[in-house]
């Protein structure tokens, strides 16, 4: 991960259990943060974070 807004992203979809929960807690849309999703899944080579 090249930047701390994407770790924020994954402790919020963690701790609020859903994507619509970590948007509405960081005041962002709901497409911020699956694209965040999609840098972390492609920083680990892996998918199914956002899916």
């Amino acid at each position: 991960m090249k930047h701390w807004s994407e770790v924020r992203t994954a402790y919020f979809v963690a701790q609020t259990g859903s994507i619509s929960g970590a948007a509405k807690a960081l005041g962002v849309h709901r497409a911020t943060i699956l694209r965040h999703l999609d840098v972390i899944e492609q920083g680990a080579g892996f998918e199914g974070l956002s899916a």
